[in-house]
This record gives C-alpha cells, sequence and structure tokens, in this order.
C-alpha cells in the first residue's frame, strides 16, 4: 500500500497575532494540500481547532476535506498564556487517536490500520524556547 504524508505548519492557525484570519494563507494551503492529496496530513500550529477563549472555531476536517481528524491542545502556553495552540492529524483512513500531555506542550500520536501492519504517527511542534536537550 503506498501511503502519503504530508506535513505543515499553519502558524498561528492561518491568523495574525491579533487572531485575524489571514484567508489568503488559508487558501495557499488549500491549495497546496489539494495538489499533493495526502493519506495522512499533520497539522502543526493548528491554533483554534478546539475550545478557546478568543471563540474562534478553525474545523480543519471539513477545510482540508478529510472524513477523521484529531486535535490535540496545548495547555496555555507562550508570553500571552494562549489557550488555542495545538497540533492536528487529518486522515482519509480510519485511526484511534489521543491528546499525549508533554512537558510544555502537547502531541497528538495516532495508530492506523494498514493491511497487516499498525503505523503509528506522532504529530509534535517542540516549543523553540526549549534546550534540544529538553526536547
Amino acid at each position: 500500500m503506498n501511503l502519503t504524508i504530508m506535513s505543515y505548519n499553519i502558524e498561528r492557525g492561518f491568523h495574525s497575532r491579533d487572531h485575524t484570519l489571514e484567508r489568503q494563507r488559508l487558501e495557499a494551503a488549500q491549495r497546496a494540500v489539494k495538489s499533493v492529496n495526502p493519506d495522512l496530513l499533520a497539522l502543526t500550529e493548528a491554533c483554534y481547532g478546539g475550545p478557546n477563549s478568543q471563540n474562534i472555531v478553525m474545523d480543519y476536517a471539513e477545510l482540508f476535506g478529510f472524513p477523521y481528524s484529531h486535535f490535540g491542545a496545548f495547555p496555555k502556553f507562550g508570553p500571552r498564556r494562549g489557550d488555542e495552540g495545538g497540533n492536528c492529524l487529518l486522515s482519509r483512513i480510519p485511526m484511534q487517536a489521543e491528546t499525549v500531555q508533554l512537558v510544555h506542550k502537547s502531541a497528538v500520536r495516532a495508530r492506523i490500520s494498514l493491511e497487516d501492519k499498525i503505523l503509528t504517527i506522532d504529530v509534535i511542534h517542540p516549543s523553540p524556547s526549549v534546550t534540544d536537550a529538553k526536547k
């Protein structure tokens, strides 16, 4: 079985620092993802993928046309102590996914059955303020 996996850092969930949607970036990403047509799409900095104090909702599964998704929210993070951060995994294949809490952020871990094998995939965006040894 051939499997295409794509990872995309969508910086603040396509929003500016003041939480304004930057539609041009979203549309460019949608075109890029459509041209690759991945089976799995890992999104880092997938802000607003779950409940947050900004009341902004980004349904990444709908925006990118995937039937399965899992958003793993970060605890309050960064200099502004925001609660909108996280990672997201989108899949065209059924998956069992969970959020794994790490020291500074969180990750998404998924298990996907592929014929006679199980694929385990982690989506993580290490903190730039943490040393490489701690990462």
